[in-house]
């Protein structure tokens, strides 16, 4: 996977999926977690479509209800929350390395792109986990903290 070039997709829409505008300057969040793995595994864990699926928590998603395709540069989070609600994240790779992953987060929803920045810091049998998400709007922090706490979670519980 090249990372050093973003190639131009287009921001899937967002159907059936409220979210309010709101006012305010752009928020982050942070998340954090130790895991019982060595950054290899957690790394593969983080990047793989079959691995992402198991342990990535989307609020209001049913488990087994969210899907990871990989393209070029990037992956497609696809949320089915009902049999006519369904929403879509695209993911854009900047950097995808040992110990960090860093890209964009888009719902579509005409909210700019956020970045999110995972860090894996350790070795060995332990690794701790880092998650900030920069350029949310302000009214989605607490739905992608959520998110990000629930997934950090599960993530933890499978090794």
């Amino acid at each position: 996977m090249n990372t050093s070039v973003i190639s131009p997709l287009p921001i899937h829409k967002v159907e059936d999926y409220p979210v309010g505008l709101g006012t305010g300057e752009p928020s982050s969040i942070t998340a954090e977690r130790s895991v019982r793995a060595d950054r290899k595994r957690i790394l593969r864990a983080l990047t793989l479509p079959e691995y992402m699926e198991t342990w990535l928590s989307v609020p209001g998603v049913r488990p087994g209800r969210t899907s990871v395709s990989l393209l070029e540069d990037s992956f497609l989070i696809s949320c089915f929350c009902t049999e006519r609600s369904t929403f879509h994240i695209l993911c854009n790779y900047k950097v995808c390395r040992r110990g960090k992953l860093i890209f964009t987060w888009s719902r579509g929803n005409g909210i700019a792109p956020g970045l999110v920045t995972i860090r894996l810091l350790g070795d060995f049998g332990r690794t701790t986990v880092q998650v900030t998400h920069t350029g949310l709007h302000q009214s989605e922090a607490d739905w992608h903290q959520e998110l990000w706490e629930n997934s950090l979670e599960k993530l933890s519980s499978l090794f």
